[in-house]
């Protein structure tokens, strides 16, 4: 039997966890070769005017802004054949307004949480380095804190703390395909994966058990001198119903703007249009990133079939 307080705290993981349905940081179909290195320092934000608890499927009009700011990086690992290593460390900082009898008047309060949110690390090996560009990828997602750690020294309090993740290992596998577009006007690319869910959570003590499911992107972009817009999809669909696991799409866009000497700012602004277990709300991120070697690329080389490059 899953406690009310477990309940209550799955409920606001996944309020912050709709932050990361649009992938901030995520490797793409071009694999990087020796050497080859890109760098990024992004700043994301996330709001939403409600959640939905996961156990009585009720929505609470609570608002909700979540902050997430991350270092991530690829480095081509390589001579003979493009493999590359890609991380991505963040730190999160959730804010949610609650009603409470607690308030004798009755009144709104305000929880704010900043905790390490997950360590993303991945391993991608090129499959195919033709006018079509195929890869394979392994992503294992570590938890950086500790979800009963969360308020656990306010008292009755700690249930509105918003939590930083899931705080389990989830073990990724994706297939990435992409392609330049003709007359090189740009390129378009798209993955679709299995996530495991596994039940070895860190540092929080719960009966509840996350289903796998199947996560997918599109992304399609064009480009004009050193300007790329962007036209982005990112989803994940559970393979079986389930009360506790997210699941939804969002839709959105980019732009990234090569400043030259390597370094591009990248911004992009996405929205859930459906989500099941998760609340709908809009996210914007802006990024500044840096590759080497420079003199290579204009932005990820998407339209060079011999370079290696990846998505905002």
């Amino acid at each position: 039997m899953i406690s009310n307080r477990t309940s209550t705290l799955a409920a606001m993981a996944l309020t912050v966890l709709a932050t990361s349905l649009p992938n901030t940081a995520t490797a793409g179909a071009w694999t990087r070769t020796f050497l080859d290195t890109y760098v990024k320092a992004s700043a994301d934000f996330y709001r939403a005017t409600s959640y939905v608890d996961p156990q009585t499927g009720q929505t609470h009009d609570d608002d909700f802004f979540g902050q997430q700011y991350s270092v991530y990086g690829e480095l081509g690992l390589v001579r003979a054949w493009p493999v590359q290593v890609s991380m991505l460390l963040p730190m999160t900082i959730g804010r949610r307004s609650f009603t409470t009898a607690q308030f004798a008047d009755g009144g709104r309060g305000f929880a704010t949480a900043i905790h390490p949110g997950d360590l993303r690390t991945s391993l991608q090996v090129a499959v195919l380095r033709q006018s079509l560009q195929l890869s394979v990828q392994a992503e294992v997602k570590v938890p950086l804190y500790a979800n009963d750690d969360v308020g656990n020294k306010l008292g009755s309090y700690r249930e509105f703390f918003p939590l930083p993740g899931d705080g389990q290992v989830d073990l990724t596998a994706r297939l990435l395909a992409g392609a330049s577009l003709p007359q090189g006007i740009g390129w378009i690319e798209g993955s679709v994966g299995y996530r495991a869910r596994t039940e070895a959570f860190v540092g929080w003590d719960t009966d509840i058990a996350f289903v796998d499911g199947l996560p997918f992107e599109f992304r399609v972009g064009f480009s004009k001198g050193p300007l790329t817009g962007i036209v982005a999809i990112d989803g994940m669909k559970n393979l079986r119903s389930d009360p506790y696991t997210r699941e939804g799409i969002a839709i959105g866009g980019g732009a990234v703007l090569v400043l030259g000497r390597g370094l591009s700012l990248e911004t992009r602004l996405q929205g859930e249009v459906w989500a099941n277990n998760a609340p709908q709300g809009l996210s914007f991120g802006l990024g500044l990133s840096a590759q080497a070697p420079s003199n290579r690329w204009t932005w990820r080389s998407r339209m060079k079939p011999a370079a290696d490059g990846d998505r905002t």
